[in-house]
């Protein structure tokens, strides 16, 4: 096989690097009233903690 010289298979392109568009899917989608949180695997549970506090206003 002939890579031509502006090639270097090494260097990822980026093509190759960019992550598809899509929303990864939630794990879980929460309604409270007119508000819905779409929560992923991967969110941090303190994180997840202060957004639901923030948004049932409990303290």
């Amino acid at each position: 096989e002939v890579i031509p010289d502006h090639q270097n298979p090494g260097i990822p392109t980026v093509e190759s690097t960019m992550l598809p568009l899509e929303e990864p899917c939630p794990a879980i989608e929460v309604m409270l009233g007119t508000v819905s949180i779409k929560i992923s695997n991967d969110v941090d549970p303190k994180l997840l903690s202060q957004i639901l506090k923030a948004v049932t206003g409990t303290c």
